[in-house]
C-alpha cells in the first residue's frame, strides 16, 4: 500500500510535525495499524509524537503487544467465539452500508443541498475505518477472553520491572563498533566500560592512519595518539557514549515513563527484553536482565539495526587494571590529537 494510496481512500492526513490534541492521537493511532507499510518519512513523524505523548505511546505497547501474542498462538483454526465476534462486525458494517445507501438514495430524490452531501460524503469516507476498527475490537475481544479462559495471560509493559537486587557490578562491558567518516571510509570502535566505577577505555582504529586511545571517567579523560606518541588531557570527545548501560539510570527512566518497557523479541538467537529509552534508541536486555545490544530505527519486533558488532560482558577480574591507567606513558610528548573522525 502506498502513502497516497492510504491517504485518498481511508485514512485522514497524518497530522504535521508538532501537532497534539485529541484529534491528533486519534489520527497517530489510525496510522499505527499499518506503520510496516508507510514510508519512512511518515515512520519518524510517528515516532516523534510517540515519544512525546504518553497515551499513543501506551497504544503503541498495546498493539505490539496484541500482534506479538497473536504471532505466539498455536497454528489452529479460530473458535467459535472469533468467528462470531468477526460475524457480527461484518453485518454491522453491512447495515451501516446499507443505511448510507438509503441516505443517498433518498438524498437523490431532494433537490441539491452542499452542506448534506459533504456530510454525506466525509461519512463514507470514514466506513472502512470504522470496519476496519469494529473487526480489530471483536478480535481483541475474542482474543482477550481466550487468554482470560485459558490461564495465558501475556505479560503487559506495565508489569514490567528490573529485580530489586540486580546488579551490573563486577563487569567489564566490552563492544566493538564500526563507523564512517564524511569521506565514507570505515573505522573501528574498540571500548571497555567498568559497569561499576563506570571508568572508560576507548580505542579508534582507522587502518594505518589513525590510532587514539582514550582513558578516564568523569571530567579526567586522557587520550593517547599511538601512531605518533602524543598525549592530550580533556580528551572527553574520544569516549563513546556509555549512558545507555547505567543501571541507576535505567531505574529512574523506567520509573518515571522516560524509558519504556515495549516488548520481548528474539535477537540472535535469544530472547531479550526491548526498552526504548528517551533518545530514540532500543536496548535490549537478555532475561537475565543483562545488557545484549543496542539497536538504532527499531519500530517492530524483528526491526532495527545493532549498534554494535559485538557485545560481551567480562568480569572484572579477567581485565588488566593498566587498561584505566591515565599516567602517560613513556616516550609520549604532550600535543594536540589528530582531528576525530
Amino acid at each position: 500500500m502506498n502513502s497516497a494510496n492510504h491517504h485518498n481512500e481511508t485514512l485522514p492526513p497524518l497530522p504535521p510535525r508538532g501537532a497534539s490534541g485529541t484529534h491528533t492521537c486519534e489520527v497517530v493511532q489510525l496510522y499505527l495499524s499499518i506503520i510496516d507499510d508507510l514510508p519512512a518519512e511518515e515512520v519518524q513523524t510517528l515516532m516523534e509524537h510517540i515519544r512525546g505523548c504518553a497515551n499513543c505511546a501506551a497504544a503503541q505497547r498495546s498493539l505490539l503487544l496484541v500482534t506479538d501474542s497473536i504471532a505466539r498462538l498455536p497454528e489452529t483454526a479460530p473458535s467459535a467465539r472469533v468467528d462470531q465476534a468477526v460475524l457480527r462486525a461484518i453485518a454491522a458494517h453491512d447495515n451501516e452500508q446499507s443505511a448510507v445507501g438509503r441516505r443517498a438514495e433518498r438524498a437523490s430524490n431532494r433537490s441539491y443541498r452542499p452542506r448534506t452531501a459533504r456530510r454525506g460524503q466525509i461519512r463514507r469516507s470514514w466506513v472502512g475505518i470504522t470496519f476496519a476498527t469494529a473487526v480489530i475490537a471483536a478480535l481483541l475481544l475474542a482474543l482477550a477472553g481466550t487468554f482470560y479462559f485459558s490461564g495465558n495471560i501475556a505479560q503487559t509493559p506495565s508489569a514490567f520491572a528490573l529485580p530489586p537486587n540486580l546488579t551490573w557490578n563486577g563487569y567489564v562491558l566490552y563492544h566493538t563498533e564500526t563507523r564512517l567518516d564524511s569521506h565514507g571510509n570505515r573505522y573501528q570502535i574498540l571500548t571497555y566500560y567498568n559497569l561499576e566505577t563506570g571508568e572508560t577505555h576507548t580505542e579508534t582504529e582507522m587502518g594505518s592512519t589513525l590510532d587514539v586511545v582514550a582513558i578516564g571517567s568523569g571530567g579526567t579523560m586522557l587520550g593517547l595518539d599511538m601512531m605518533h606518541h602524543v598525549a592530550q588531557w580533556n580528551a572527553s570527545a574520544w569516549i563513546t557514549n556509555e549512558s545507555m548501560f547505567n543501571l541507576a539510570a535505567l531505574r529512574k527512566g523506567l520509573q518515571t515513563k522516560q524509558d519504556v518497557f515495549v516488548d520481548t523479541d528474539e535477537f540472535e538467537g535469544q530472547q531479550v527484553y526491548r526498552i526504548r529509552a528517551k533518545n530514540g534508541l532500543t536496548l535490549l536486555l537478555g532475561m537475565d536482565y543483562m545488557p545484549v545490544n543496542v539497536l538504532r530505527g527499531a519500530v517492530g519486533p524483528g526491526t532495527g539495526q545493532p549498534v554494535y558488532n559485538k557485545v560481551q560482558l567480562i568480569p572484572t577480574p579477567q581485565v588488566a587494571d593498566s587498561m584505566w591507567n591515565t599516567s602517560i606513558p613513556t616516550g609520549f610528548k604532550m600535543g594536540t590529537l589528530p582531528a576525530k573522525p
